[in-house]
This record gives C-alpha cells, sequence and structure tokens, in this order.
C-alpha cells in the first residue's frame, strides 16, 4: 500500500487498536506517532535514552508501552494526541527486545537478550508475576493471541506456543488488586504459570524469530525474521487442556518480499478498526511497509 522511509533502522511498528495512529521504535532512540487518517503524517515522537526496540499499545488504546535497550519498560498514558509518562517497570537487566499486552487485562508479555524466557509483567504494580521457560536462547518475540488463552514466542530459528489456559489466563486480578503476591513469587520461581503450562515448539528454517503478530483471527501469525522476509504461518493457538508438548511444523500460507534487511517488527491492524485488512513490517533497511 505504501512505504515509510526512516533514516535510521526500525525495530519496531504497531497500530493503535483504534486504527488511527502507527507508532514505529527506531535506532535513533525515539518512538515516532504517525496519523493514519492524515497519510501517516508525523504527529510527534517519545524520546528514550536508548535504541527503541519495542511499542504496543492496550487494547483500549489508552496506554503505550515502550521498550530500549537496557532500559525499563515505559507505560505512557494516552489523553487524545497526547501522552504523558505514567509509570517504569524497572527490565534493565534484560535487555529487553518486545512487549506484548495481554488483551484481556494490564499485563505485558516480554521478551529479552540475556534472559531464555517469557517475562509476564502487572503495569499496576510493576512487578514481574511469572516466567514462562522453554527456549534455550534470548527470546527477542512475543504475542499474545487475540483470545488471551496463548502466547507465541520466538528465539534463534524457533517459535514457541504456550496455551492451556482458560479466557481468564492473563487477568491476574488477585495480582492487581495486591492479593496472591507470595504466589505470584512462588510461580516465578518455578519457571512456570499454571495457566499457560502446555507448550508446543515449532521449528523453521528462517534464521532468528525477531517479530511475531497474531491476526484477529487467532490462526494466522505474521513472523518477521533474519532472512528478510515476512511470512504469513498458519499457527492455530494449542486446543485448551488438550495441548501436549512436541514439535510441529507451522504451515506457511505467503510470503511477502520487500525489505533489503532483517525484518525487525510486523504488526496487524484490527479488523473491527478498518475494513481492510493491513499488516505493517519494519526493518533494518530503515523502511516501514505496509501491505494489504
Amino acid at each position: 500500500e505504501c512505504v515509510l522511509h526512516h533514516p535510521q533502522g526500525v525495530n519496531a511498528v504497531a497500530w493503535s487498536p483504534d486504527g488511527t495512529t502507527l507508532g514505529t521504535g527506531c535506532d535513533n532512540k525515539t518512538v515516532n506517532l504517525h496519523l493514519v487518517a492524515e497519510g501517516y503524517r508525523l504527529l510527534g515522537t517519545l524520546q528514550h535514552s536508548r535504541v527503541v526496540r519495542s511499542v504496543k499499545w492496550s487494547p483500549d488504546s489508552k496506554l503505550l508501552a515502550t521498550g530500549a535497550k537496557e532500559e525499563s519498560i515505559h507505560i505512557w498514558k494516552r489523553a487524545g494526541n497526547a501522552y504523558t509518562l505514567e509509570r517504569t517497570i524497572d527490565a534493565s537487566s534484560s535487555s529487553l527486545w518486545s512487549i506484548s499486552w495481554c488483551p484481556l487485562s494490564r499485563q505485558v508479555a516480554s521478551g529479552s537478550w540475556h534472559a531464555d524466557a517469557v517475562r509476564i509483567w502487572n503495569t499496576k504494580s510493576g512487578r514481574r508475576s511469572t516466567e514462562l521457560r522453554g527456549h534455550t536462547s534470548f527470546v527477542c518475540s512475543v504475542a499474545w493471541a487475540p483470545n488471551g488463552r496463548s502466547i507465541a514466542s520466538g528465539s534463534c530459528d524457533d517459535i514457541r506456543l504456550w496455551g492451556g489456559g482458560s479466557s481468564s489466563s492473563c487477568t491476574g486480578e488477585e495480582e492487581e488488586e495486591g492479593h496472591g503476591s507470595n504466589h505470584a513469587a512462588e510461580e516465578s520461581a518455578t519457571g512456570g504459570h499454571s495457566a499457560l503450562s502446555s507448550e508446543v515448539a515449532c521449528k523453521k528454517g528462517t534464521g532468528v524469530v525477531w517479530s511475531l503478530d497474531w491476526a484477529d483471527d487467532g490462526k494466522t501469525l505474521a513472523c518477521g525474521s533474519s532472512n528478510q522476509t515476512v511470512q504469513l504461518l498458519d499457527a492455530a493457538p494449542p486446543a485448551g487442556d488438550d495441548a501436549s508438548c512436541g514439535s510441529q511444523a507451522l504451515g506457511v500460507v505467503k510470503e511477502l518480499c520487500g525489505h533489503r534487511g532483517v525484518v525487525r517488527s510486523v504488526a496487524w491492524t484490527q479488523r473491527k478498526c478498518q475494513t481492510r485488512r493491513r499488516l505493517a513490517s519494519a526493518g533494518d533497511d530503515g523502511l516501514v511497509i505496509i501491505w494489504q
């Protein structure tokens, strides 16, 4: 559909769920906010002190989470087209790569360079509630499925689907109200969350999986990787408590070619906000490509 040029590499791209704004996180330490209805006109920027690696809006579009290399997760509160910093979550020890909001609560999942686990954070308290362990290398991409029951995570040539939870898997109400903190600490110590315990390892020969994002059908997974392509994968989430550990191949529905460097980020629009589904991809070549 169109291409947005940036002076440096783009590590993150995200649509606001209300369909009004496209955000990009860049090597020049800024988050750029573009107005979709005005031809992606640059609305403004949010500043970090390091390279920005992740940008993601909350499901209601009222909060924006951004993350930078060896920095905290920043939670920005949105009022119209203005953003003010509401909270920071200390993730500085993990060299953050990716953030994903739970569709049903104010929790975020993160992937990082210095950890082989998916970490889940409560954005109200700023505390880490649990970890999902299974990868053998750094986790550079995380994506919560639209139904809140599963998470996809990517590493070196490896995608894992975590499932087995109910629709309340990510609500975390007890932790948000300040109860059950000991239980959360126990879960973190044992390296797993009972509601997201099932795991399927999916091997792919596309290099490092830098970014993942679910389409709103809950079955199609977009994947950006080091082979300079965007792949659309047939990846229905694990089926509840019947999901079992094992390996499976993810079928490639379509491959999109247009970048001249590593694809660092992919992001779907939500169909409820736009008549046509769009996919944005961003990479080391400084391009943000909007696909129909």
